[in-house]
């Protein structure tokens, strides 16, 4: 009777394997996917955090769009001033990862001219 026993659990352990992987794979793509995005979402504050600088010093739109394109991202961006302040909005998509494409929040930053 003890051999019938041992025979029965042979290839449970790969069958607990087989059930358990594709929940394993989904969380970790999830995992990989949350930092891809917020990688990108810091990328994007950055660059709208330098645009803003730039902006409130007097740079032409020329400018601003040559730091965007040189920043690697695929922005789309907007500049409103006010007086001695400038805010930047830069809204981003997903370039190159398992959510290609997928449009992230638009992030705004203002920044005020104190050298002038």
């Amino acid at each position: 009777m003890r051999h019938l026993s041992k025979l029965g659990d042979r290839g449970a352990a790969a069958a607990e394997l087989a059930m358990v992987m594709p929940a394993v794979v989904v969380i970790l793509a999830a995992i990989i996917a949350t930092a891809l995005a917020t990688v990108q979402l810091v990328r994007s504050a950055t660059l709208a955090s330098g645009l803003a600088r730039s902006a409130a010093v007097g740079e032409t739109a020329a400018e601003l769009d040559r730091i965007v394109e040189n920043s690697g991202l695929d922005a789309q961006i907007s500049v409103e001033t006010h007086g001695e302040t400038a805010c930047v909005t830069v809204k981003t998509r997903m370039l190159d990862s398992i959510l290609s494409g997928v449009s992230l929040s638009p992030v705004t930053v203002c920044s005020l001219n104190v050298g002038a």
